[in-house]
């Protein structure tokens, strides 16, 4: 029932209507474009009126130097961290190579996430080095079973005490894939949130093949989600202990056309590489560990349209299509 009124609600607040997947994925793809929800806040364009560069990040690896040796700069390192735990270590890395880092903030217990008390201390941690930083606030909120409301006010709660302790923050709201078709109602709000972002990953067995429908999730995604920037966070396998099989040509053609899928959508502003095969038992998605892949990897991120150095302003040198953010300036539409 709650989700229902939820849903309602978004509804009632726009022109656009919540697209049943099913009948998305099977109707005529150009003329079934509609608008993301609350439009009438925020200027959304179509793909072919990409003006701006798409800057490039993945995990913070071992050593960024020896990666940035087998592959070009990138815009962005991510960290994982714990709410209880600011690993200033690790930050410090991504910053004096002048790197945005991307932090990405996980619970401490499963049955008890939403410890408040440790928001202001992480919040000033991060402050102290007033350099601009994308956050990830317990992403997978669908997958991991929060309570909608709770997760919510959870949100808001953070969102305020980082604009204050560390208001370089860009707060990032981000969903599995898996979850795309139900986790509106976990959506702390356009006041909340400055770029959404999607978490994708594709595996190359016969077992758990995600080929078909990848596309199109990130379609539905993009037409049905709130009109901000987009943060895509992709990985593909090139092995996997399901048939312990390596799966390297067909890794390597696959990055190359999903890359250049994500690269006709203008309001994807930053594609995150899970460069991950940490305890070598589950799928292998580390560029690193094939030369196949990664000699794929270096072609793709060689596109004019992806950032070749370092953007501190987060759009680019040719920033055409503005989009509202703490950090710059909207530019709508009518």
């Amino acid at each position: 029932m709650i989700k229902l009124l939820f849903l309602l609600l978004l509804v009632s607040c726009t022109t656009s209507t919540y697209i049943n997947y099913d009948e998305y994925v099977h109707a005529d793809q150009v003329n079934y474009i509609r608008n993301p929800i609350f439009t009438k806040r925020l200027h959304t364009t179509l793909p072919g009126e990409h003006h701006e560069y798409v800057q490039i990040g993945t995990f913070l690896p071992q050593n960024i130097n020896s990666f940035e040796n087998r592959t070009a700069l990138h815009s962005i390192y991510a960290l994982n961290m714990c709410l209880t735990n600011f690993d200033q270590i690790a930050f410090l890395e991504v910053i004096s190579h002048e790197r945005i880092p991307l932090v990405v903030i996980s619970h401490r217990d499963i049955l008890f996430p939403f410890e408040t008390i440790h928001l202001e201390n992480f919040a000033k941690s991060l402050g102290i080095f007033n350099t601009q930083v994308f956050v990830k606030l317990f992403p997978y909120a669908r997958s991991h079973n929060y309570n909608p409301s709770e997760y919510v006010e959870f949100f808001q709660l953070a969102r305020n005490i980082f604009r204050e302790y560390a208001p370089n923050s860009i707060f990032v709201w981000n969903i599995s894939e898996n979850d795309v078709l139900d986790s509106h109602e976990f959506f702390p709000g356009l006041d909340y949130v400055d770029w959404v972002g999607i978490t994708q990953k594709a595996y190359l067995t016969e077992q758990r093949t995600h080929r078909e429908g990848l596309k199109e999730r990130f379609s539905f995604f993009y037409h049905n989600y709130f009109s901000l920037p987009i943060m895509v966070t992709f990985g593909v396998s090139h092995f996997s202990v399901f048939n312990h099989s390596y799966h390297v040509d067909e890794a390597a053609n696959f990055l190359k056309d999903y890359y250049s899928f994500l690269l006709n959508f203008p309001r994807v502003r930053a594609i995150i590489y899970s460069e991950s095969n940490a305890n070598y038992l589950n799928d292998n998605f580390s560029i690193m560990q094939s030369e196949i892949v990664l000699t794929a990897y270096n072609e793709i991120i060689s596109d004019e349209r992806i950032a070749n150095e370092i953007f501190h302003d987060l759009g680019g040198k040719e920033v055409s299509v503005k989009v509202r953010t703490p950090y710059y300036e909207i530019s709508q539409k009518n």
